[in-house]
């Protein structure tokens, strides 16, 4: 496996998976494409309803964060994989991003490691519930 497509594996799960603060609304933990979600859903609102009041401000919160944090974690996995997965085998180089990606993707799915005050049913939730 190249290095590039390791690194977007990895770059991937923690997108989806790894629970990161949202900045200027405290009390929320999720992953970046979590406030994508709700971006979107602000989004739609904005179209239907205008901008009026702090709909807007809050959808432009959110995909602020989407767009930081995809930077951050882009950075990283770049680091990841020119500093830490480039000196590997492209064999032993996919089997470790896998397993990082799945480690990551298993722990989302098996431990309640999100708070979100903006799901409708569970305060802390796991990854299947974060995105249902």
């Amino acid at each position: 496996m190249s290095v590039r497509a390791a690194g977007w594996i990895v770059f991937a799960a923690a997108f989806f998976a790894l629970p990161l603060p949202l900045l200027g609304l405290e009390g929320s933990l999720v992953p970046p494409a979590r406030y994508g979600q709700l971006a979107g859903a602000m989004a739609v609102l904005v179209a239907l309803e205008g901008a009026g009041g702090v709909v807007a401000q809050i959808g432009g919160l959110f995909l602020g964060h989407v767009l930081v944090y995809a930077g951050l974690l882009g950075a990283a996995t770049w680091v990841l994989g020119r500093f830490g997965l480039a000196g590997l085998s492209p064999r032993l180089r996919g089997g470790v991003a896998l397993v990082l990606a799945a480690g990551l993707l298993g722990l989302g799915l098996s431990e309640n490691l999100y708070d979100t005050p903006f799901h409708h049913r569970f305060a802390h939730a796991g990854l299947l519930d974060l995105y249902r």
